[in-house]
Formats: C-alpha cells, structure tokens, sequence
C-alpha cells in the first residue's frame, strides 16, 4: 500500500514567500487591501521617530481588526495567533509582534481610533452602503471586566480608603521589588474609589436641590472598575456593566456613531448621539428609528427643533392595534395648565413635579355616575402625571401616527437594521470588555465597532480585490519565465 510521504523535510526549488502559505480565496486579502486605501498619516505621526524602530501601523491594525472580526480579542491570544497561524503571520507582516505591542499600540492610538471609526464610514459611503438619510438607533449592556462581589457600598467607602492607605504605609516601609507592584496597584485602586466617590457626590447634589445629607446615600460602586453601573438582568439579577449606544445607518447595518451612555437608562443618549453625527458627517438625519425606552417629551421636543421625522416606540401592539394611552383620554386647555376628561370635566391639580410634568388627582367622586367608565382607561387610577401643553401634543400626534400603516412598515424594519449588530458582537465575535475604566472601555468598543463595519464592507463587496488580479499576473508571469528557461536549457 502507497501512501503520501511527509514532504516538511523537502527543500524547495524556488523560493517562496510568506503569502504563498495563504490560499488566494482567503479574506485576508481584503483585508490587506482595505488597509492599503486608507489613509493612515494620523497613526504614523504618533511616533517621533527616536528609541527603537516601531512595528508599521498599518500592519496592526490589519492584524487587530482581523482578530476581532474572528473573536480574537486579547493581545496574548492575537501574539499566539501570530506565531501559529499563516493569516496572522502575513497581515503582521512576519514580524509577529508579542502582547505588550499590542496593548501599547492600542494604548498609543486611543484617539486616533474614533478619526479611523469615520474613515471607515466614509469609505462605505463611496461604496453606497452608507445613507444618512434614515438612522435606527438602540442600546446594549456588556458587562464589565469584574466581579459582582466586589462591591462597596457609599457609606463605607471612607472606611475602604483608610484600609487602603495603611496597606500603603506598610508596603512602603519595605521598597521591594513586589512591594512596588503592590504599592503602585494600590494606589491605582485609591485613585478610582476616590473619582467614583466624587461621581456620586456630585450627582447626587445634582439630583437633590434641598440640603440633604449624603451619608445616608444608599448607591454602591464596585472596586475593581469603579465607573461601571449597576444593570438589571433578567437572568443574572443586579450586575455592574456599560450601556453602550450605536447609530446604525439604513438597513447595510454600518455604524456610524457610538457612545457609552452614562445612565442605565436610554432615552437621555439620543441628543448626545445626534449631536455626534451632526459634528462628525455635518448632515442630520431625515428620519430616526428608536425603541421605546427612548420615548419622552424631551426626545419629541428634540426631534421636532432639529427638523428630524421621528419613529419612537410605544406600548407594544395588541392585536395588530396600538392601544389608546391614558393622556388620549385628556384634552388640554389653551391658556391654563389643566386637562379635561371624556366627559368635559376639569380634572383637579395635585401639584406640579420638578421636571415640569403636572401630577393630576382622581377623587373616588370624581368619575362617579359618569357614562364613560366602561371606555376610559382613567376610571379606577388614582394620579396620572402629564407634560405641558406643547408636549402633551407631541406626545398625543405620535401615538395617533403609529396607528397608521406607513408609521407601522417604516418602524417594522428598526429591528432588522440594528438589532442584528448586538447580536453579531455578542454571540458571533463573542465580543466581551477585558479592560477597566470607561475611557478603555470606549476605545475597545470603538473598535470593535470598527472591525464590524470592515466585515460588512468585505462582506457586500462584489468584486475581487485589485490585489488577486496583480497577484495573478504576477504569478503568471514567473511560471512563463520559467517555462521559457526549461526549453532553452533542455532543448
């Protein structure tokens, strides 16, 4: 019986290149060619030029981006890929940098990444992937690089600061050389309790206008990333992560702006989103598709000034039909802050909140003997809270055009446009924050957001790249020439 022999021991006749280990029909092709278009000037005049020669930008970042596009997402897991893989060792040039360049590139870059995050768009729009024209804008939480045990509440935070500082005193008594690691993580430590503890304070003198005390402050922070939030799962209970934002651009699910929110709740990232777009590209969206945790008669009041076509969500649909809301029962006055029920009575004032919405009270005789309790949805409530006037209306002119059926069809295709881009980082690429503090945490998201742009750019192109066809000549040409040299030698 003949097998085929091992041929690893067999020198070669003519020399090869690194590339010849990749097939032709392999992505990273692409990859190498997108590079190769863009203009990367911001990333190498980050150096000076002194101190030893660094590795070319343009080589990580091809190296990096296919790393993530694969889930690799770790500067060890990318040095190994460079070492076994061929992919990585041609897009790394052969150089096969280790962890530390990587994680100081991105450190280095942290900047230049969202000027890169722009290019990239930029790019998909001479494509025609890109139209500004309509943007479907949503939120997701990741969790963050810790533990949910470690979590300290505001009222002991003094008493962790002192424990901390007489760790410090001891390690300094003796300058060793783990003492110093020591020394130097601690005070790291220090220096993020103390920044999460004027975070606290200061929102919560914002929140408060009366002269409370904060001692009695019941919010915690966690000690291992003290700028994460505390997020409700519906699996895994209360758990500290980001609430990470992205603008998706029309049904090609690019990105075009993203943003850590600073809430745990969404509807406060819309004007900071839009505000972005409009700085970044100079254009405001004709139309902006959002859920319903970004209703509000403050995102309404925003949309209307800026002359953009809102399509917010509401209550969920009930057989194929919004229900009435509660504030559709109400018509307001003209002059004066008070609303008239169904049957035309005025319904009482209990009061005015602090953020401007009018708190109305039900009395049990108030919808006594009247006709329309089996229709209105007021009967049996105690308060209701409503807006002013002007966003009374706004509020009641969107749920009137969510009932209709062109609202209806243009609304339907949010999820299809920036749903699927969460579920692609969370379950394809696998994509988890290994870093601390929100400045990390925006640079990696940033990126990531990047190399899901590059994929779907690679992904909808048609056409070869001009690489393969100057490849394949190249290739021709040598075997030609070779073939000639064959018949002049033997013939």
């Amino acid at each position: 019986m003949q097998f085929r022999s091992d041929e690893t021991e067999q020198n070669s006749l003519f020399a090869f290149s690194v590339r010849d280990l990749v097939p032709k029909d392999s992505n990273i092709w692409s990859y190498i060619e997108l590079f190769d278009s863009v203009d990367l000037s911001k990333f190498d005049n980050a150096y000076s030029g002194e101190g030893e020669v660094p590795l070319e930008p343009r080589l990580m970042l091809r190296t990096i981006f296919y790393g993530l596009t694969n889930g690799v997402v770790s500067g060890r897991k990318l040095m190994d890929r460079c070492r076994y893989d061929n992919r990585f060792l041609v897009l790394s040039g052969n150089q096969r940098p280790d962890r530390r360049s990587f994680d100081r590139f991105v450190n280095r870059h942290s900047v230049n990444f969202s000027l890169l995050m722009k290019d990239i768009v930029e790019l998909a729009r001479e494509k025609g992937l890109v139209n500004l024209g309509q943007i479907s804008i949503d939120g997701s939480r990741f969790k963050a690089h810790t533990s949910p045990n470690k979590v300290v509440r505001y009222d002991k935070i003094d008493k962790t600061l002192n424990h901390i500082e007489n760790r410090l005193k001891e390690l300094k008594k003796n300058l060793s050389k783990e003492n110093k690691i020591e020394i130097r993580e601690a005070e790291r430590k220090k220096k993020r309790i103390e920044e999460a503890k004027k975070k606290i304070e200061d929102e919560y003198s914002a929140r408060t206008k009366k002269h409370r005390s904060i001692n009695n402050c019941s919010k915690s922070l966690n000690d291992i990333d003290a700028q994460s939030m505390s997020h409700k799962s519906e699996s895994q209970g209360f758990k500290y992560g980001y609430n990470v934002q992205v603008a998706v651009a029309g049904e090609s699910q690019i990105i075009v702006s993203e943003d850590i929110h600073d809430s745990a709740t969404d509807y406060q990232a819309l004007p900071k989103l839009l505000d972005k777009i409009e700085a970044d590209y100079d254009t405001v969206p004709d139309k902006v598709l959002v859920d319903r945790g970004y209703k509000s008669h403050t995102n309404l009041r925003e949309l209307e000034e800026r002359g953009i076509e809102g399509f917010v969500g509401v209550t969920g649909p009930k057989e194929d039909e919004i229900e009435i809301q509660d504030i559709e029962y109400l018509t307001p006055e003209k002059d004066i802050h008070s609303y008239r029920c169904m049957s035309g009575k005025v319904v009482p004032i209990d009061g005015r909140r602090k953020d401007g919405r009018t708190q109305l009270k039900f009395k049990e005789s108030f919808c006594q003997d009247c006709e329309h309790q089996d229709k209105c949805k007021l009967f049996g409530k105690k308060t209701l809270n409503v807006p002013e006037r002007s966003d009374f209306l706004r509020l009641v002119k969107l749920y009137q055009r969510s009932r209709t059926e062109e609202y209806k069809q243009i609304y339907a295709r949010r999820k299809a446009c920036v749903e699927p881009v969460f579920g692609n980082m969370k379950y394809n690429k696998l994509f988890m924050l290994y870093v601390v503090g929100k400045k990390k945490v925006s640079t990696k998201f940033t990126m990531m957001c990047i190399a899901h742009n590059i994929e779907k750019i690679i992904n909808k192109s048609k056409n070869l790249p001009h690489y393969f066809n100057n490849y394949i000549e190249t290739v021709s040409k040598a075997v030609q020439y070779f073939t000639n040299c064959r018949q002049v030698l033997f013939s």
